[in-house]
């Protein structure tokens, strides 16, 4: 529903949006500014709506873009981010910077073959770039090789393909043992956080404690997304060895070294 608003919105606004900045030269960076100073969703999409309007504008536009996904964050659909990756490509390099800064805070996964391949840019401001956004949509902290790179990147393909998905789909029906052994591999596989983040929260209401920490060591293990709350619900279980990894995980994911409090966490995360 949402994503049917926004695009709703969207074209709504595109009219008068090509019509703005096309009708004074010079009116790119003041609209586009503007557009950005809301932090919104929408605001972004307002602007991916913008690309290719003007094609001399489109390098300033990648840039405010990549300002406002900062503070919003994922939240564009498919279609709008299918708008900036081909911008990696580009023969300009502020495009290619900008393409490549903007999907990294978008967290945009299909853009990681991409992004690799920009590792052997000839401009070093954009392989800077490609690395940074790597590591942000990775969660993973190797150098800007891009042998290492490309070589995570097809066993993580590789471990999904053939194996990651399959043992994920067991594991809500999973023995003790079997659903320890697969959250044990699960947690050395990055690639895939959020699929993995989702089929393992379900086992933190386990009542096994066992199997609660294994899950919140995969969670973190993963650097999954989302889970939060969830994990802030175990500060209060009757574990003192649940509790104690609940707060490991939760301070090892938002950096918040706050004190094994649920009301305190709750605070923190809630908007």
């Amino acid at each position: 529903m949402e994503a049917a608003l926004l695009r709703d919105e969207r074209e709504s606004q595109r009219p008068l949006e090509r019509s703005l900045i096309q009708a004074v030269e010079g009116l790119e960076p003041a609209f586009a500014d503007a557009l950005r100073a809301v932090v919104s969703p929408r605001r972004l999409a307002m602007l991916a709506g913008l690309l290719g309007v003007r094609p001399d504008a489109d390098g300033m536009i990648l840039n405010r873009m990549h300002g406002l996904a900062l503070r919003v964050g994922p939240s564009l659909d498919d279609a709008d981010l299918r708008r900036i990756r081909p911008y990696m490509e580009s023969n300009v390099v502020f495009e290619r910077i900008g393409a490549a800064q903007t999907l990294g805070a978008l967290e945009d996964r299909p853009a990681l073959p991409q992004l690799i391949s920009l590792l052997r840019d000839d401009t070093a401001s954009v392989r800077n770039s490609a690395h940074d956004s790597l590591r942000q949509i990775s969660a993973m902290t190797m150098g800007p090789s891009h042998a290492r790179w490309s070589a995570w990147f097809e066993r993580e393909e590789a471990w999904w393909r053939d194996r990651g998905s399959r043992e994920l789909g067991r594991l809500a029906a999973a023995d003790r043992t079997t659903a320890l052994s697969i959250l044990c591999e699960a947690a050395h596989h990055r690639l895939y956080r959020d699929e993995i983040g989702k089929a393992t929260t379900p086992l933190l209401t386990s009542t096994d404690p066992t199997i609660i920490r294994i899950a919140l060591a995969t969670l973190e293990g993963v650097r999954a997304r989302g889970m939060e709350l969830e994990i802030v619900d175990l500060l209060d279980h009757s574990s003192s060895s649940v509790r104690a990894q609940a707060a490991t995980c939760l301070r090892s994911l938002t950096g918040q070294m706050l004190p094994p409090d649920a009301r305190a966490w709750r605070k923190a995360l809630t908007p």
